[in-house]
């Protein structure tokens, strides 16, 4: 079965996955943009069925409480899987875009994107049409315990795909390109891997990762892959230096925004209508520059890959 088919065919038979896509398209319509026409938008969204994914406790006590939910022991009953390659698709119930599938692991083994990019890739060859994403257990993963990828539709990467995005190249070898964010263009600074080779891609994006600020149990950090219409694969890897911002929370004059590889492409996530209220530009702009790099250790990552990626005498 294909993915489109599928998913139609578990809408049609799960209730609860049915009401949120459709409570999604209308809160996609009413979503706010909170930039003009630059390359990379910023827009905010209010969808309460997140609420649970944003607030989810993700410190080992809370997660050896509770059964993971992406087990196949675990889940609703209403909630069918197409196999393959050792994972298995999922229709997400709590969507934020008009297709949103979660890709996870067969077996119960950690969050972790080292020795899993070329599976990421394979998936975006799959998913062609769609933007494959990966949460760091330390980065968003509501999850951080079972290994999984996200596709949805590439309308919350839409600033991926801009031919005005301004990039500069770092590195370029056959079949792939290492590019950086040019500065002071966008909210905060992120890597692009542009490829038409896979082996390529991993090795280039191994070194990056091993280029990181190291922190356990992996660097932190959001990937997504899209094609692009060149049938090029586009890697957006972004660093990150805080899991949740100093505003994050329910308590007076706090929010409850927790930025995960959405938000990092530009789609901030509201669960409560008064945070979707207050969110303006600037704040966005700057919870995303509080959880990510500063230029000072996104200049240091660059000087380690360099480094790293020199051959020695």
């Amino acid at each position: 079965m294909n993915p489109e088919s599928f998913f139609r065919s578990e809408l049609a038979a799960w209730p609860l996955a049915a009401e949120n896509f459709r409570n999604l398209e209308k809160a996609s319509a009413q979503a706010v943009s909170l930039t003009d026409s630059e390359p990379w938008r910023i827009r905010k969204l209010l969808v309460s069925h997140r609420r649970a994914s944003i607030t989810a406790k993700t410190d080992p006590q809370s997660i050896a409480a509770r059964p993971c939910f992406l087990c196949e022991a675990n889940r609703p009953p209403e909630q069918s899987a197409i196999t393959g390659h050792g994972f298995q698709t999922l229709v997400n119930p709590y969507p934020l875009a008009r297709r949103h599938y979660t890709i996870a692991s067969a077996r119960h083994e950690p969050q972790r994107i080292s020795g899993h990019l070329q599976e990421m890739a394979r998936l975006t060859h799959e998913f062609r049409d769609l933007c494959v994403f990966y949460n760091g257990p330390l980065c968003g993963a509501s999850a951080p315990d079972h290994l999984h990828f996200q596709a949805i539709s590439t309308e919350v990467a839409a600033g991926l795909t801009d031919p005005r995005l301004p990039l500069e190249t770092i590195d370029s070898s056959d079949g792939c390109k290492l590019l950086r964010s040019v500065s002071g263009a966008v909210p905060y600074p992120f890597f692009i891997i542009d490829s038409t080779d896979t082996a390529a891609l991993v090795r280039c994006a191994d070194l990056l990762l091993d280029s990181l600020p190291q922190a356990e149990p992996e660097p932190m950090v959001n990937v997504a892959m899209v094609m692009l219409p060149d049938g090029r694969l586009r890697t957006f890897i972004a660093p990150r230096r805080h899991h949740r911002p100093a505003v994050y929370g329910s308590g007076p004059g706090k929010m409850l925004v927790s930025p995960a590889t959405i938000e990092m492409l530009g789609t901030i996530v509201c669960s409560r209508p008064e945070d979707f209220e207050r969110l303006d530009l600037a704040t966005a702009t700057a919870i995303l520059g509080e959880v990510s790099l500063d230029e000072q250790q996104f200049a240091a990552t660059i000087h380690r890959y360099q480094q790293l990626n020199t051959p020695q005498q």
